[in-house]
C-alpha cells in the first residue's frame, strides 16, 4: 500500500499494585503485588510501573500513570532510558499540574527502532501532601500498545498488544502524631527526612512550651532553609502547606508573594496564618498550641521597609541584613530619626565609601536614591561638574587656611554638599511622602 503520511501511535499503559499494607520506610520500592497501602503526611515513596517484555520494534510510545494529585505530589521521575528513542515528556511540573506521570519516546527519523524486548520500569517518588487525610488512589489508562500508520482516508491497525490490567491502588493515610509534626516541617520545609538529634531538639522545644507556630517560623528563618534558593512564591507556597494543609488560593498566592517581596518577612507571613482556623484546627490534632508570633521591626510598617531595602539597594548595591534592616527601621519606626538622615547614613557609610564610586557614578546613585529615577543627560552633566566645582573650593579652603584636613576629606565635604542639595530638593520631599513619611 503507498503511503503519501507516516503516523506510528503507541500507547503504554499499566495498572498497578503496591507492596505493602504497612507503614513505608523512605524510598521503599512499590511493585505489582499487593493494592493497598498505609503511609504518613509528608512520608515519601516510590511507584514503580513494570511492563512487560513486547516483541515488536516501535516507533512511538507512551506511558502514563495518573494519580490523585489533592493527596500526593511527585517529587521525582527518572524515566528509563530507551535504545535508539528521544524522551519528549519527562517534568516533574507537568505531573504535578496534570495529575499523572507521563513519559513518551519517538524513534529516531519514525524508523521503527524503540526495543521493549526486555520490557521496562517506569520509576516516580511521589510524597503525602499535608492534611491529606483519608484515602487516595494510583491508576493506569486501558492499556493497549497499537502498531499502527495511516494513508490518506483510511488507518491500518496490526500487531496490538493487550496488557492485562488491575485494579486502582487505594492509599489509606496514617493518623497524625506529635513527631509527625517535626518530620512534617523537615520535609515540607527542609525538602528532607528530619535527623535525630534535630526532632529531638523540636521536640524537646515544643514539650517546653514552644509553640507549632515559633516552629515554623524557626524552620524558615533557619539558614539551611535560605540555602534552599527558593523564591517568594514557593516560600508562600509551603507556607500554606505547612500551616493551612493546602495548597494556596490564586489570590492569596498573589498578594503574599507581593508581600515578600516588597520586604516583609517569612515571620509576617507566618504571624498572619498563626490564627487562622485551618491552622488551629492542625494544631488541635497533634495537641499542640497554635501560639502567637512578635514581630521584627522590618514586618510592621511596609513602607518603612521598602524604604529602607531601597537604601540598601542603592547605596550600598546590595540585598539587606537581617540585624542592619531591623535596625534602621526600628528608628524609623520610634521616629528616633528621619528619611533624610536615613539616606545619609547609608550614602556616607565606611560600605559605601568602600565602593569608591566616581563622580559620575555617585551622582547617578543620588539620582535613583533620592530622586527615584535614572539622570538625564544635562541635569548628569550639570551636577558632575558643580560637584567637581565644589571639590575644588573645599581643597582650596584647605590650602588657603592651612588646615589639615586631607583631600579625601575634603571631597568628602564636597558631595555631602551636593548631597544636602538633593535631600532638599521637592523631588526627595515627594518621594518619601509617597513612602508615608
Amino acid at each position: 500500500m503507498k503511503r503519501k503520511g507516516l503516523l506510528w501511535l503507541i500507547s503504554l499503559c499499566l495498572l498497578m499494585g503496591l507492596l505493602s499494607t504497612g507503614a513505608l520506610a523512605a524510598g521503599s520500592d512499590l511493585t505489582v503485588t499487593s493494592t493497598a497501602l498505609s503511609a504518613a503526611e509528608g512520608e515519601p515513596f516510590t511507584v514503580t510501573i513494570k511492563v512487560p517484555a513486547i516483541a515488536e520494534k516501535l516507533t512511538v510510545a507512551e506511558l502514563r500513570l495518573n494519580f490523585d494529585r489533592a493527596r500526593f505530589e511527585v517529587v521525582s521521575f527518572v524515566p528509563p532510558d530507551i535504545n535508539g528513542a528521544t524522551l519528549t515528556n519527562s517534568t516533574v511540573e507537568a505531573a504535578n499540574k496534570a495529575g499523572f506521570v507521563s513519559a513518551s519516546w519517538e524513534s529516531n527519523d519514525y524508523d521503527n527502532t524503540l526495543d521493549f524486548s526486555s520490557g521496562f520500569s517506569l520509576s516516580a517518588e511521589f510524597r503525602v501532601k499535608p492534611g491529606a487525610a483519608g484515602s487516595g488512589s494510583f491508576t493506569a489508562d486501558p492499556v493497549h500498545c497499537d502498531f499502527s500508520w495511516f494513508n490518506d482516508t483510511t488507518y491500518d491497525f496490526d500487531n496490538k498488544i493487550t496488557v492485562p490490567s488491575d485494579a486502582a491502588v487505594t492509599v489509606t493515610i496514617s493518623a497524625a502524631h506529635e513527631e509527625s509534626y517535626v518530620e512534617r516541617a523537615y520535609r515540607l520545609l527542609l525538602g528532607r527526612a528530619g535527623d535525630a538529634e534535630g526532632i529531638a531538639h523540636w521536640e524537646s522545644a515544643l514539650s517546653g512550651g514552644t509553640s507549632a507556630g515559633e516552629i515554623i517560623k524557626e524552620f524558615f528563618r533557619s539558614e539551611e532553609y535560605k540555602a534552599r534558593g527558593l523564591d517568594e512564591a514557593e516560600t508562600v507556597t509551603l507556607c500554606y502547606q505547612a500551616m493551612l494543609s493546602r495548597e494556596p488560593d490564586a489570590a492569596g498566592l498573589e498578594n503574599w508573594t507581593k508581600l515578600l517581596k516588597e520586604g516583609y518577612s517569612t515571620t509576617k507571613l507566618v504571624s498572619e496564618f498563626v490564627a487562622s482556623p485551618e491552622f488551629i484546627a492542625l494544631c488541635d490534632t497533634y495537641g499542640l498550641t497554635a501560639g502567637t508570633i512578635a514581630l521584627d521591626a522590618r514586618d510592621q510598617n511596609s513602607n518603612i521597609t521598602r524604604f529602607v531595602l531601597r537604601c540598601y539597594a542603592y547605596a550600598l548595591d546590595r540585598e539587606a541584613d537581617e540585624e542592619g534592616l531591623n535596625n534602621w527601621c526600628a528608628q524609623l519606626l520610634a521616629q528616633e530619626t528621619d528619611p533624610e538622615r536615613v539616606a545619609f547614613g547609608f550614602v556616607f557609610s565606611n560600605e559605601a565609601n568602600g565602593r569608591a564610586l566616581d563622580d559620575e557614578a555617585f551622582i547617578a546613585m543620588l539620582y535613583r536614591m533620592m530622586l527615584d529615577r535614572a539622570p538625564d543627560a544635562d541635569g548628569l552633566a550639570n551636577w558632575v561638574a558643580a560637584l567637581r566645582s565644589s571639590t575644588e573650593a573645599e581643597i582650596a579652603y584647605d590650602a588657603a587656611y592651612e588646615t589639615d584636613r586631607s583631600v579625601e576629606d575634603a571631597t568628602n565635604q564636597a558631595r555631602q554638599n551636593i548631597y544636602a542639595t538633593f535631600a532638599a530638593s521637592e523631588e526627595f520631599a515627594n518621594m518619601i511622602k509617597n513612602f508615608g513619611f
